[in-house]
């Protein structure tokens, strides 16, 4: 059975519509509706899968989503793919699964991206509604530092691979000023601008 990349996280509004929407109620139909709540570039959703049972799912990257224009390496894509893949992770611990990964090298030739098999296991207790409020809202931040205990944690998952710049460093001067310079190339962009259109609704109405 092959899935749309749709599910029920086009809108914002759709995020309160819980698993049980779906015709079954299947394990593996509850996890992919938390995996469709992953981040993507302008919220393009850019996956497809192919269920087996209710064990095995194929991801594929979905490039009649793709963003030519702001994406045209796909970098992004892949990002948002990992998203998916991190949240369906999260959402079949927390429903008593482990998930067997084997990433797909030879992607470009199939868009198929992952093999992932749901094995019966113990439950992490993950709390699933933090997956449900996650919000990526172009809102003012917050602009308090981080608490360095925080930072640390952060910086222990991969300590040869992540660095942490303060806003008030040289090396973090520069990545807001680069950021502001990258939005606004993008913002004076008409090939941008009429891409980002085409994601863009206003309504439920337009979603559907």
């Amino acid at each position: 059975m092959i899935l749309s990349g749709v599910l029920y996280s086009c809108v914002t509004e759709f995020r309160n519509q819980k698993p049980e929407k779906f015709e079954t109620k299947s394990d593996i139909y509850k996890i992919l509706y938390f995996a469709s709540l992953a981040g993507s570039s302008h919220n393009s959703q850019p996956w497809r899968v192919e269920v087996t049972g209710n064990r095995l799912i194929n991801l594929y990257a979905d490039t009649t989503r793709e963003l030519s224009v702001v994406d045209p390496q796909q970098r992004e894509l892949y990002i948002s793919l990992g998203a998916f893949i991190e949240n369906l992770t999260l959402a079949a611990g927390s429903y008593g699964y482990q998930t067997d990964i084997k990433l797909n090298s030879a992607y470009p030739n199939n868009n198929q991206v992952a093999e992932i098999t749901l094995n019966k296991s113990k439950s992490t207790s993950y709390d699933l509604s933090l997956i449900e409020k996650r919000r990526t809202l172009r809102t003012p931040f917050k602009t308090s530092s981080i608490k360095e205990s925080d930072v640390n944690q952060i910086l222990a998952l991969d300590p040869f691979n992540i660095r942490f710049f303060s806003a008030s460093s040289g090396e973090g001067k520069l990545v807001a000023q680069k950021t502001i310079e990258a939005y606004t190339q993008q913002a004076y962009s008409q090939a941008a601008q009429t891409e980002l259109a085409k994601w863009i609704r206003f309504s439920d109405k337009d979603v559907k």
